[in-house]
């Protein structure tokens, strides 16, 4: 049977993951992004007239 050694720096990973939870701490800047996203792409799908599965929707066309 071979003897393996493995060695693990936990004060590394502990900060890494301490700083990747601070950044996560607050996602409104992320939330207002993916809003600003879904309110483009349906303006641009109703003037376009395509539904969100990428279909034809006459009923979505804008008329002016």
């Amino acid at each position: 049977i071979a003897n393996v050694r493995c060695k693990f720096n936990i004060g590394q990973s502990r900060e890494a993951l301490k700083r990747a939870s601070d950044l996560l701490a607050d996602m409104t800047p992320v939330y207002h992004d993916i809003g600003e996203y879904m309110l483009e792409a349906t303006r641009k799908r109703f003037v376009s007239g395509t539904a969100p599965d990428g279909t034809a929707c006459t009923r979505c066309v804008v008329r002016i």
